[in-house]
C-alpha cells in the first residue's frame, strides 16, 4: 500500500497544472491587486525601510525611481487634514499592538486626491518587540463618491417631498384665506360707499386702513399660490432677451446706485411661453434679495441663452429631462451662503433677514413660479464670494425643418 508522500512524488499526469514559480506568483499577486485596488506594504521597523507592491505604487501615483518610501517620506502625500490622524493610528498601534484600520485622503503629484483605507498589523520579534508593520491600502476613491452621491440623492428626494407637502399646505390655507379676504375687502369696500364722512374722518380712515391691510394680506396669498403652483397663468410668447431689457430701468431703481448691473444677450432670440407678470417677479425677487446680501454695493450679473441638456443634470436640475430650454444665469457678489442656508432657501417664510425686513416668500415664490412653468432652478454658493442662481425654462424655439 502506497503512502501519502509516495503519491506526492509522482509525475504530473499530462494535463494537471503545474505550481507557479515564486516570479509568477509575484506576477499573479500584482494583477490580483491591481484588479481590486488593493496595494501592499511592509514596513521594517528596525532599519525604517518600507516595501510597496506595484499596486501601492500605483496608487500614490509615484513610480520607484521616483520616491523611496518611508514613514515620514510618505507623510508628503497625505492631505494637510489628515496628516495628525496618520502619524496617530500609526503610533496608536505600535504603541498597543491593536490592527490598522483608518481612511486617508492622499494628494497624489497629478493633483489628484484619493480617499484610501489603511489596514495593518504589527509583527512581533521573538523578544515580544514590534520587528515589523504589514497591511494594504485600497482605494477606495470610487466608492465614497458613490456612497455621497446617494446620500445626494436621498437628501434631494427627502427635500422634494418635504417641499411638495408644503406646497399643498400652503396652497389649501392661501386658498381658503383669500376667499375670507375677498369678503373682508367687500364689505370694506360697501362701508366706503356708505360712509358719508369727509376725507380724514377717523371712521372713513379707520375702513381705508381696513382695506390697505387686506389688499397686503392678498399679496402674501398670491405668493403662496405661486409656490404651491395653484396660480392661473397666463401665458405668452416672448423672447427672454427683450423681457430683460425692458426690466432694466425697474432693477436698476430696486437695487440702488451701488450695486452695478451687467446684462449679456443672447444673440439669437431665446423664445418661451411665460406668464409675463411672473417672470418678472422671478427677476425682481432674485434683485432684491441679492440687494440684501450686498449692503456695501456689489455686481449683479444677468445673462441668458438658449442651452441644450444631454442627459440628465446634476444637482438641482437633475430632474430636468434631455431637450431644449431657455436658461437665465442671475449671479451676484454678496456675501454667500452657508450649506445650512442653502437647504432652507426656498421653503416658505425661511428668512436670514432681521425680523420685520422680509416675509420669508421671495424665492419660495420664484421656485414655485419656475415650477409651474414645468421649468428647473439650482443655486451654487461660496461664502463670501456669491451666488449664483440657474434657472431652466422650456424653450419655445419652432423645431429645425
Amino acid at each position: 500500500m502506497r503512502g501519502k508522500a509516495d503519491h506526492l512524488d509522482e509525475p504530473s499526469r499530462p494535463g494537471a497544472p503545474t505550481q507557479p514559480s515564486p516570479a509568477e506568483l509575484l506576477v499573479k499577486m500584482n494583477e490580483a491587486q491591481h484588479l481590486a485596488r488593493i496595494g501592499s506594504w511592509d514596513w521594517d521597523i528596525g532599519s525604517g525601510g518600507i516595501w510597496w507592491s506595484d499596486e501601492t505604487y500605483r496608487i500614490f501615483g509615484v513610480t520607484r525611481e521616483e520616491h523611496v518610501p518611508h514613514f515620514e517620506n510618505n507623510a508628503k502625500f497625505i492631505h494637510p487634514d489628515d496628516l495628525e490622524a496618520y502619524r496617530r493610528n500609526f503610533a496608536h498601534s505600535l504603541e498597543t499592538g491593536d490592527a490598522l484600520d483608518f481612511d486617508v485622503r492622499l494628494c497624489t503629484n497629478d493633483g489628484h486626491i484619493k480617499t484610501c483605507r489603511a489596514q495593518g498589523k504589527v509583527v512581533l520579534s521573538d523578544g515580544g518587540k514590534p520587528s515589523r508593520f504589514i497591511g494594504t491600502l485600497q482605494d477606495i476613491t470610487a466608492l465614497r463618491s458613490a456612497e455621497q452621491e446617494q446620500r445626494n440623492l436621498e437628501a434631494q428626494l427627502i427635500q422634494s417631498q418635504k417641499m411638495e407637502s408644503v406646497g399643498r399646505l400652503a396652497g389649501g390655507l392661501a386658498h381658503d384665506f383669500n376667499n375670507l379676504l375677498t369678503v373682508i375687502l367687500s364689505d370694506a369696500e360697501l362701508l366706503l360707499l356708505e360712509n358719508d364722512g369727509p376725507e380724514g374722518a377717523p371712521s372713513r380712515e379707520a375702513i381705508l386702513e381696513i382695506r390697505t391691510a387686506v389688499e397686503h394680506a392678498r399679496s402674501l396669498t398670491q405668493r403662496l399660490l405661486a409656490f404651491s403652483r395653484k396660480q392661473v397663468l397666463e401665458l405668452t410668447r416672448l423672447d427672454l432677451n427683450r423681457a430683460l431689457v425692458e426690466l432694466e430701468k425697474m432693477i436698476s431703481r430696486l437695487i440702488g446706485k451701488d450695486i452695478a448691473l451687467v446684462t449679456t444677450l443672447s444673440e439669437a432670440p431665446v423664445e418661451i411661453e411665460v406668464d409675463k407678470s411672473q417672470l418678472d417677479q422671478i427677476v425682481l425677487n432674485l434683485a432684491v434679495n441679492a440687494r440684501d446680501a450686498m449692503p456695501r454695493g456689489g455686481r449683479i450679473m444677468l445673462r441668458c441663452a438658449n442651452a441644450v441638456v444631454e442627459e440628465r443634470a446634476g444637482g438641482d436640475l437633475e430632474k430636468a429631462p434631455p431637450g431644449e430650454y431657455a436658461e437665465l444665469l442671475f449671479q451676484d457678489t454678496g456675501c454667500g451662503m452657508g450649506p445650512d442656508v442653502i437647504c432652507h432657501i426656498f421653503e416658505p417664510f425661511f428668512s436670514t433677514k432681521a425680523p420685520g425686513r422680509g416675509t420669508g416668500l421671495g424665492l419660495s415664490t420664484v421656485y414655485g413660479i419656475v415650477r409651474q412653468h414645468g421649468g428647473f432652478i439650482e443655486v451654487e454658493r461660496e461664502v463670501g464670494v456669491g451666488t449664483t442662481f440657474r434657472i431652466l425654462l422650456p424653450s419655445a424655439r419652432p423645431l429645425p425643418g
